[in-house]
């Protein structure tokens, strides 16, 4: 989310992979997108799906693309 100007919000998947029965996850967690300079404010939106909770988080308060 651009802290300034909502045009330039974006979007992205990161996909995980649940491995059965160890309720564990595995990803690269890697994403790349084009940004437009200025500061950003990235949550985390995972799938409602056991065991990751359903709720948004924030995980950088303050992203500064130049």
């Amino acid at each position: 989310m651009h802290a300034t100007d909502s045009r330039f919000n974006t979007t992205g998947d990161v996909h995980c992979s649940y491995i059965s029965g160890s309720g564990l996850y595995t990803s690269n967690w890697t994403h790349t997108a084009l940004l437009y300079p200025g500061t950003y404010k990235v949550t985390l939106t995972p799938y409602a799906e056991p065991p990751l909770p359903g709720w948004s988080t924030v995980v950088v308060e303050r992203l500064r693309v130049p």
